[in-house]
C-alpha cells in the first residue's frame, strides 16, 4: 500500500475580518478549499492518482 502524504503551511496577514463567527467558518473553509485544489492539480501533474473526491462539511 502506497500513501503519499503532503503537509501544506503557509502564514498570511488575513485580508479582511469576520464579523461573525460563521463568516469566519466561511472564509476559512473556502481558503482550505482552494488549497485543495492546488493539490490535486499538483497530484495531476505528478501522475499521482488521487482515490477519493474532496468533500467539505
Amino acid at each position: 500500500m502506497r500513501v503519499c502524504w503532503f503537509s501544506c503551511w503557509r502564514s498570511s496577514k488575513e485580508k479582511s475580518i469576520a464579523l461573525s463567527t460563521a463568516e469566519a467558518e466561511y472564509m476559512a473553509l473556502s481558503e482550505g478549499t482552494k488549497t485543495v485544489m492546488w493539490l490535486t492539480e499538483v497530484y495531476e501533474d505528478f501522475g499521482i492518482a488521487t482515490l477519493h473526491e474532496s468533500q467539505s462539511y
